[in-house]
């Protein structure tokens, strides 16, 4: 689909209208989830090593390997479900399009910052218009950090997203409230919880 012409937007609604399960087992289709399969070098019977790794030994918290730790590529491992011809048009495309809409990626930026990967709320929201995250934006006056927002991962270098930025401080705050709101519920929502999940394990 993807090579016919479709972005990954479609595709995932595509698979939620039409039923299509995930390997959980859930009806749930995600742009971010589209790109990890259209760029899972498994499909093609190779497997690169070490994708991610463990920042804090004590508290075992692994986090994506953007480039900190080095990689090792294993290839023809396993058996192939998708031939490496079509694979590779794929990664061309993708590549094509990121440099039409000039999307950020963090390999080919030069303002590299391991910090701004590891904010807590990167990945945490999904823009409603594109389906990309939002990430962390720093505003700087006279070269000093001034004010921080959520933004349109789109917009990082153009806009091409009509998103708007929110204010982290903001976002904390909302955050905050909320979770507040969970705490003062805790057994109610456990037994929320308990209706959502208990169809799936009875199956």
């Amino acid at each position: 689909m993807y090579l016919e012409g479709y972005g990954t937007v479609t595709i995932a609604n595509y698979l939620k209208a039409h039923g299509y399960i995930n390997r959980r087992g859930l009806v749930s289709w995600s742009v971010a989830g589209i790109n990890r399969i259209l760029t899972n070098e498994k499909y093609i019977g190779n497997c690169l090593l070490q994708k991610t790794f463990t920042r804090d030994p004590l508290t075992k918290k692994k986090v994506y390997n953007h480039g900190q730790k080095k990689q090792y590529l294993i290839e023809g491992g396993h058996p192939a479900i998708i031939d490496k011809e079509t694979f590779d048009r794929v990664q061309d495309l993708m590549e094509k399009k990121r440099k039409q809409y000039k999307l950020r990626t963090y390999e080919n930026t030069e303002n590299y910052n391991p910090e701004y990967i590891r904010s807590q709320y990167t990945g945490l929201f999904l823009c409603p218009h594109c389906g990309k995250k939002y990430v962390i934006k720093t505003n700087h006056y006279n070269g000093v950090a001034t004010k921080k927002f959520l933004t349109c991962n789109s917009n990082m270098i153009n806009k091409t997203c009509k998103s708007e930025n929110y204010p982290l401080d903001t976002v904390k705050e909302m955050m905050g409230k909320q979770i507040k709101i969970l705490k003062s519920n805790i057994s109610a929502f456990k037994e929320a919880l308990k209706d959502v999940f208990r169809p799936s394990l009875e199956d």
